[in-house]
């Protein structure tokens, strides 16, 4: 307990305290391998630690409070992160150098739903809600980490009112109260931080980051967007069959070409892995 030497020495009943060197550390909450398969992310609620796989060993350790799930760049050059919701500061740190590269903080006006960040730390995407003649509508905002320029302001994906908003602001809550980041879009920037893709209900998009441009994709593709996906690679994607279906498809990006039929997925939240063989399934609860 590391606050144990602050006790009063004094104390009725005590028999013996300690200061604990290191301190109790916090739950693990997210564990990555980069793509080389050479390293390895281990995070909790106060720190990142970063390992030599084989054999493993700790290279470094970067001190971070409550940071949303780190990524490695494709590459393995780098681990980006952010911490905050409101006018985040984002960190990339080079692996090879163990030393912080860059550290930016956004001014966003728009209140976020739900927010992710590129494997680069170069493009930060913010799920905006805005409610208006009681409704409840979400769009995604596209930023520009080093400039704070907006790239990109989608039309509305969801529009809800009535029940169904008050719904929404209750699943909000939950999510907030229990530390999850909620899906309220489906969306993804592609392993090499080339692509954004998003989707629901009225509509889907993919952002091209490097040309700066939206990317015209097959009809097909287009609609399976809405019903969840995740990339598994750069030029591959996982898509759902139909909006509840347990079976998804493995496509080419961004042409959209059928790869695999009839995966079996289940009903969780599609999640990619290191290796593009395999997929997560995130199951909720």
């Amino acid at each position: 307990y590391e606050h144990a030497t602050s006790l009063p020495a004094a104390l009725p009943g005590l028999a013996w305290q300690r200061k604990l060197h290191p301190a109790l550390r916090p739950d693990i909450t997210n564990i990555r391998y980069s793509q080389n398969g050479k390293y390895l992310l281990v995070q909790d609620g106060g720190s990142l630690q970063s390992l030599d796989r084989n054999p493993l060993a700790p290279r470094f350790q970067i001190p971070v409070a409550d940071a949303h799930s780190a990524s490695f760049s494709l590459d393995a050059e780098t681990v980006s992160f952010f911490t905050g919701d409101i006018d985040p500061r984002i960190e990339t740190w080079n692996l090879n150098e163990k030393e912080r590269v860059s550290v930016r903080e956004l001014h966003m006006k728009e209140d976020c739903a739900q927010t992710s960040l590129s494997s680069d730390g170069k493009y930060f995407s913010c799920v905006a809600r805005d409610e208006a003649h009681d409704e409840f509508n979400l769009r995604v905002v596209l930023y520009d980490v080093a400039s704070g320029e907006v790239l990109y302001r989608s039309p509305k994906l969801v529009s809800l009112s009535g029940f169904a908003a008050s719904w929404l602001e209750i699943e909000l809550y939950i999510s907030a109260q229990l530390g999850v980041d909620p899906e309220l879009v489906h969306i993804s920037f592609s392993p090499d931080a080339h692509y954004l893709a998003a989707g629901q209900i009225s509509n889907s998009f993919v952002y091209d980051l490097r040309q700066r441009t939206l990317v015209q994709v097959s009809g097909q593709l287009k609609g399976k967007l809405k019903q969840g996906f995740v990339f598994t690679a750069p030029d591959r994607i996982v898509v759902r069959k139909e909006p509840s279906s347990l079976e998804a498809e493995l496509r080419s990006f961004p042409d959209g070409q059928l790869l695999k039929d009839k995966l079996t997925v289940g009903d969780g939240r599609l999640r990619a892995s290191t290796d593009p063989a395999y997929l997560l399934v995130k199951l909720d609860g």
